[in-house]
């Protein structure tokens, strides 16, 4: 503090040594008063100051940012830019809820328009084990293979199946032809639900692709059947949802 209490000017501190810990670097910086900043060095104060989490990401985001904001300036001259407290600000205004398709209607700058209440939730998921063998050697030298069957029971890893009226996807199996069944945000539906208990809709793939929409009754939110009017086949189980069947109650099949 300065004289009469006042703070003197604010300067930036090297946190740690410049050569070894990133120089001045933002996250490598903090501000002091020219005043303390003196008496740290005379070593009459300590600083209990840890250098903070690298910014790189943060920088290549920031600089990758305006390098894409000012191509697309270039192809679609309407095109602004807004930022995420505007968005706030407009879903409370109109007491909306926090989710992204309420998001993107707040950015269309369409805000009072009536939404559908269906959307589509996608999910990338790997096509093979990233390590091909176990990390244990058996006897002899020999690597047992990191690799499922390619069917158990007559599944495959990611089907989209029906199980108790719920539409969901595999995620795991065992070869007793107990799966762990899941829905693409994560939230577990069974995790050993017997493959006898199972109706097969849809064939795994990279992506996934789960419809979902708000139940009539209220807020619950559910999955509704599969998105492609092709028929489903599967190895052992040959079987194809008729358009418009009902099962569990609601109405399933494949869309026109």
């Amino acid at each position: 503090m300065g004289r009469n209490g006042v703070a003197d000017v604010k300067s930036l501190y090297n946190i740690g040594d410049v050569d070894k810990t990133g120089g001045s670097a933002p996250n490598n910086l903090i501000t002091l008063c020219e005043t303390c900043h003196n008496k740290h060095h005379k070593g009459e104060i300590k600083l209990k100051a840890k250098r903070g989490a690298s910014l790189k990401d943060a920088a290549f985001m920031g600089i990758m940012r305006w390098a894409f904001y000012e191509k697309l300036k270039e192809l679609y001259p309407s095109v602004s830019l807004t930022y995420g407290y505007i968005t706030k600000n407009t879903r409370i205004s109109n007491d909306l809820e926090k989710s992204h398709r309420v998001d993107a209607r707040c950015i269309s700058g369409n805000v009072n328009a009536k939404p559908i209440q269906t959307w589509y939730n996608q999910k990338h998921v790997r096509k093979n084990n990233r390590s091909l063998y176990k990390a244990n050697q058996l006897k002899g030298g020999k690597r047992k293979a990191n690799k499922a069957p390619y069917t158990v029971h007559g599944f495959r890893l990611f089907d989209k199946v029906l199980y108790a009226g719920t539409e969901c996807f595999v995620f795991g199996r065992r070869s007793s032809g107990y799966f762990d069944l899941r829905l693409l945000d994560g939230s577990s539906v069974h995790k050993s639900a017997s493959h006898k208990k199972l109706r097969l809709l849809e064939m795994g793939s990279t992506l996934l692709t789960e419809r979902r929409s708000k139940e009539i009754q209220g807020n619950c939110v559910t999955a509704i059947l599969p998105l492609t009017p092709t028929a489903t086949s599967h190895p052992k189980h040959n079987l194809t949802p008729h358009r418009g069947e009902v099962i569990g109650g609601k109405v399933s099949g494949f869309l026109a």
